[in-house]
């Protein structure tokens, strides 16, 4: 289980050197300091663990986390939640789109293929 000090390290580094807990709970850089000149300013709690087990950074309010849980408890699911397609009907195309993806794609988004000379103009 990960605990409430690593998410807090991951997200912000080291408490007292590169954030500082305030009266109110939330967190700020210690004086003096900002995001450019601590050793560590990822701040992005949605991307290591569990955002509602992190600080909150200023200017955030202090009860953000409980307005955010409340947000998502009160909204209804889409009528569309947990609709799958059913594809079986496409095998045939589906094989032909991955394959063309899986012989071009790499070359063409490196820009290591030459367009002209790989893709023949007339199939187009």
């Amino acid at each position: 289980m990960i605990r409430k000090s690593t998410i807090n390290l991951l997200n912000f580094g080291i408490e007292n050197e590169d954030y500082v807990i305030l009266e109110d709970g939330r967190i700020d850089y210690p004086e003096g300091q900002d995001a450019n000149s601590v050793g560590y300013s990822v701040n992005e709690t949605w991307l290591f663990g569990n955002q509602y087990l992190s600080h909150v950074f200023v200017p955030l309010d202090a009860d953000v986390r409980e307005q955010s849980r409340q947000i998502n408890d009160s909204e209804e699911l889409s009528p569309l939640f947990g609709f799958t397609t059913d594809i079986s009907d496409y095998s045939t195309e589906i094989t032909g789109l991955t394959n063309a993806y899986n012989t071009y794609a790499r070359g063409l988004h490196c820009g290591t293929m030459d367009v002209d000379e790989a893709i023949n103009p007339s199939c187009i």
